[in-house]
């Protein structure tokens, strides 16, 4: 951590009346206009040290998503928590009258927590998103409230080693010693990850270099609690704690109306805050929680704590003003250089988010050498998406919105590949409708596995864009713009019964055709092969849910609970017999070949042959039969020729890549 004083001496904030104020310089991400930055304004609230130095190592990654504050109240400052509260309800004021289609947005970490509920309670219809780091809301409930009152009277050496008592109470000093080791002598950048730092060993082979990391720490925290937090500003800090706990009643949490996330810590032994993370989830309307094991108090300093990407794991990031939701930092198609509108709050994956996937894309990728193939209206095949439309929909390019709709493999596996191929060859992020049990809620964000189980949890799909199936989504992807990939078969598909290979399962209901013809879309019918070769059906979904209760009940239980996702209004599943009871699958260990087309697309727009499936039943219907042949011919299509793939089977493949360097050819087109 830097030295804070000597950090707001420099930046004339060490005395003075709380201040806002930029702790990082950053600019806006690129833009291909002129407006203004209108990126959401996040208002950092620090703890009791008053610094807002404990969130920095989460600056550089909020200020890629926020416009970044950090309010600052000085050691020598006496305002109380009442007034705190006010000065930061005022700055959001500010904040709206500047720039009123900018969302501003509060983040608090301990005591910090407790004035931005307060400051929400006070400016309520300013406030976007409030976000809470083990909120001190529950300190006059704490243990530790008993106590800290005696703290400012402790003669002056006492108090000075109370930081070393408080250590394991604050922060993880084990973490972080594991940090302070995993930096180099030279420029203190991390020569490796500290998760990977074996104190056990370091301890037996170099226990002196573990003593001196560890007295760095104590020694290093020592000193920013002392100059951050002498006595009569403790004193002072306890008092706003007290009164502010007083004064966050019913009422005043009643009229927090915003969308709330409060991040807890489960080994936090100063406050409670995992139960307060409950109790606040009940009281506040709409309110989700993350709890992370292991955490101390000192949350946002874990290096296990990335908040940016919990906010966009659980749909807490506010959205952009229409007129900027356009991704500002990805190309688009390779024929068209304009920017492509961002459906509502969704920000593209960062760099930590891309290598994380191809820790499991890559291996796939070398094993099954993914071949990409797409047809022209006139029926001609080419390697690669050339044939795909331009997935862009901005009037000034006169493009249209794009919808691939295809068929699911056995348990999903190959859907990371198809997103990150999509990506490769177009530019553009295409937004997945997945089932709400994988990515619809926050308790998704777990890792709730589901059909395409190699792509990870719920969380991680949310980061590549995937959103819960439903009308109101498939209509708001299109309505922007944004390109969007749809598996109409769902769970049924992914989750096929025995002598089911290959087949398409698909509703009766054309819901997805209307909404394409409301929004003009170009429907584009894809077919994909090989992954089903690779694993072998032990037992289907019907045998699962026949076996004896002792092996099987539970798991039906659980799969008997999950709501079947919203199309057109319609409540009930997308096909009869769609279940979320998973079948037991193995690997046989054939590693073939995978195979994606992508058929000719079907002009949902006015100009094209189906435009009035809105008000027509059978236009719809006829609109619907075409996509679903298309897909079907691409399966065939794929069945047929990869036969006549050289390649097709793993040791030539791998022969022929590990001496060329390259992908292997594929079979002729026609």
């Amino acid at each position: 951590m830097a030295d804070p004083r000597a950090s707001l001496s420099a930046a004339g904030l060490e005395d003075g009346p709380p201040r806002f104020w930029c702790p990082i310089d950053t600019k806006p991400p690129a833009t291909n206009d002129d407006d203004d930055d209108d990126r959401p304004l996040l208002i950092y609230i620090p703890g009791l040290d008053g610094s807002g130095f404990a969130a920095m190592r989460q600056w550089r990654s909020i200020s890629a998503a926020f416009q970044l504050e950090c309010l600052t109240i000085p050691a020598s400052d006496r305002t109380s928590a009442l007034n705190l509260a006010k000065i930061i309800a005022s700055r959001v004021a500010t904040a709206k009258r500047e720039q009123p289609n900018r969302s501003v947005c509060l983040l608090g970490e301990s005591m910090g927590g407790l004035l931005a509920l307060l400051a929400a309670s006070e400016a309520a219809r300013n406030v976007d998103r409030l976000y809470l780091a083990n909120p001190a809301s529950s300190f006059d409930r704490a243990p530790i409230a008993a106590v800290a009152p005696s703290f400012p009277i402790f003669p002056e050496p006492l108090y000075e080693a109370l930081p070393l008592v408080l250590a394991p109470v604050l922060i993880d000093p084990v973490k972080s010693t594991r940090r302070v080791i995993a930096r180099t002598v030279n420029d203190g950048e991390a020569m490796t990850s500290a998760d990977d730092v074996d104190l056990n060993a370091l301890l037996t082979s170099d226990p002196g270099a573990v003593a001196d990391a560890l007295l760095t720490v104590l020694t290093g925290f020592q000193r920013t609690l002392i100059e951050c937090l002498p006595k009569a500003t403790l004193a002072h800090r306890l008092e706003i704690l007290r009164d502010g706990c007083a004064a966050l009643d019913d009422a005043a949490l009643a009229r927090i109306q915003c969308k709330t996330l409060v991040l807890a810590g489960d080994s936090d032994l100063l406050l409670p805050s995992e139960e307060e993370a409950t109790r606040l989830k009940q009281a506040l309307p709409n309110c989700v929680t993350r709890t992370y094991s292991g955490v101390s108090h000192a949350i946002l300093q874990d290096p296990s704590v990335d908040f940016s990407r919990v906010v966009q794991e659980y749909s807490c990031y506010p959205s952009l003003p229409a007129r900027r939701r356009r991704r500002r930092n990805k190309p688009t198609h390779k024929n068209n250089n304009e920017p492509l509108r961002r459906f509502d709050n969704w920000l593209p994956p960062r760099e930590e988010d891309l290598a994380e996937a191809k820790q499991f894309l890559d291996p796939q990728r070398r094993l099954h050498s993914p071949v990409f193939l797409s047809q022209h209206a006139d029926g001609r095949v080419v390697r690669g998406l050339g044939a795909v439309p331009p997935l862009n929909s901005e009037k000034s390019s006169g493009n249209k919105p794009v919808l691939f709709v295809g068929n699911h493999q056995l348990l999903a596996g190959d859907l990371g590949q198809l997103i990150d191929g999509l990506h490769a060859n177009t530019g553009c992020w295409v937004r997945g409708l997945a089932h709400p049990f994988v990515v619809g809620g926050a308790g998704a964000a777990g890792g709730n596995a589901g059909p395409g189980g190699a792509a990870g949890g719920g969380s991680f799909l949310r980061r590549f864009g995937a959103v819960p199936v439903s009308g109101r989504s498939l209509v708001s992807l299109l309505s922007n713009g944004e390109p969007c990939l749809l598996f109409p078969g769902g769970v049924r598909e992914a989750y096929k019964l025995k002598n089911e290979e290959y087949k398409l399962l698909w509703p009766e209901k054309p819901e997805f055709v209307r909404a394409a013809n409301r929004h003009g879309a170009l429907i584009v019918p894809f077919a994909a092969v090989g992954a089903e070769d690779c694993l072998d059906l032990v037992l289907d979904t019907s045998e699962v849910r026949n076996l004896p209760d002792f092996l099987g009940g539970e798991a039906r239980r659980r799969a008997d609970s999950v709501r079947g996702p919203r199309m057109g209004g319609a409540a009930e599943a997308q096909l009869a017999g769609e279940s979320f009871l998973s079948p037991v699958a193995v690997p046989n260990g054939k590693l073939e070949r995978w195979y994606f087309f992508f058929g000719s697309p079907v002009d949902m727009s006015e100009t094209g042959e189906f435009a009035h499936a809105t008000e027509d039943a059978d236009i719809a219907s006829a609109a619907y039969a075409e996509v679903k042949r298309r897909c079907q011919h691409g399966l065939d299509y794929l069945l047929r020729e990869r036969s006549n793939d050289p390649f097709q089977s793993f040791l030539p493949r791998v022969a022929y890549e590990q001496m060329y360097g390259k992908s292997a050819p594929t079979f002729p087109l026609r």
